[in-house]
């Protein structure tokens, strides 16, 4: 019976690859390296104390209190559910603030440390949750799209967003024209994996935020 390691030494990058070889053909160790330079500034972030805070769940637009932030004795911040988000977000932002967004995330591909030809943006936070908190709303902010379920993805030449028959004229609505609508489950719409395989030369890098995207996605 073969090994693991050679099984994946067989397989080779093609234009349609079989399922099996949509994983192995972009290795962890080239594709995902990112990942590994990412590592650093999250445990940096995770290793900060944090003063203690006092919520109030008596109603959706609660109050976070931070009991020594001020002389007084606290400050005071009102948090937002994501629900007055989508409200804000719908009907405003023009196309063009979007398109300086994907700009703007392009020129990071290039800095020192970073190099990548793509990024993925899914809509999760990091437990995964559907519906999430205004602060994690990293898709939706990219894009436009308040959809609660897509993924999008941003190379250094295209953009494009999966989501489901829920919100396809929603997206269509919401996107600008720079980027691509992959209507997900129709006949012929690559998926994410079978997309970038596509567009991206051999060797690309794709970048990822290792606190929102599990290492097999």
């Amino acid at each position: 019976m073969k090994s693991a390691a050679a099984i994946m030494s067989g397989l080779t990058l093609s234009k349609s690859p079989p399922r099996s070889a949509y994983l192995s053909s972009y290795s962890p160790h080239r594709c995902f390296s990112f990942f590994s330079l990412s590592l650093p500034i999250y445990r940096s972030l995770n290793s900060m104390k944090r003063p203690p805070i006092h919520v109030s769940h008596s109603n959706p637009m609660f109050i976070v209190r931070n009991s020594s932030s001020s002389s007084s004795g606290s400050s005071s911040i009102t948090a937002k559910p994501s629900s007055e988000m989508r409200k804000h977000y719908n009907g405003s932002g023009k196309g063009i603030d979007r398109d300086q967004k994907l700009t703007a995330l392009r020129e990071l591909f290039g800095k020192p440390g970073i190099n990548i030809d793509a990024y993925i943006i899914p809509s999760q936070d990091a437990h995964q949750s559907e519906f999430i908190a205004e602060c994690y709303m990293r898709r939706a902010y990219i894009s436009g799209f308040t959809g609660s379920a897509g993924t999008a993805i941003v190379t250094k030449h295209k953009a494009a967003l999966w989501t489901d028959g829920r919100y396809f004229l929603q997206a269509e609505k919401q996107l600008s024209s720079s980027w691509i609508l992959m209507r997900a489950g129709n006949w012929g719409v690559p998926n994410t994996t079978e997309w970038l395989n596509d567009v991206l030369a051999p060797g690309g890098r794709i970048g990822i935020d290792p606190g929102a995207v599990s290492f097999f996605f």
